[in-house]
């Protein structure tokens, strides 16, 4: 789970996941129908002076869209947009983000 200012992100929230996953759902179907594919990735890092990247709330994600969208053949998926510990780390990935991917 991650809250920031007055929002709460949180895949293991039977609620959350439903309300998110028919967004993406609406998303993907409006992509299929139009012959264009869906990029589903995820920003998921916790913001501040140096962003750090959220492995639990990236696993939610991944464990919730990947049933969903399987067999769909117009979306593709981008694991981690930036999965760095912050700016300045000649692009080394965060401990966090190596375990997910």
């Amino acid at each position: 789970m991650h809250e920031e200012g007055n929002r709460r992100y949180d895949w293991n929230d039977a609620d959350y996941r439903r309300a998110q996953l028919a967004r993406l759902e609406r998303a993907v179907n409006l992509c299929s129908t139009n012959g264009l594919y869906a990029i589903i990735n995820a920003h998921n890092r916790v913001p501040g002076p140096t962003p750090k990247y959220d492995e639990p709330l990236n696993t939610g994600l991944w464990r919730a869209v990947a049933s969903v969208f399987a067999n769909r053949t117009h979306v593709i998926y981008e694991l981690s947009n930036e999965p760095i510990t912050g700016p300045g780390h000649d692009g080394q990935l965060d401990p966090d983000a190596t375990r997910t991917l």
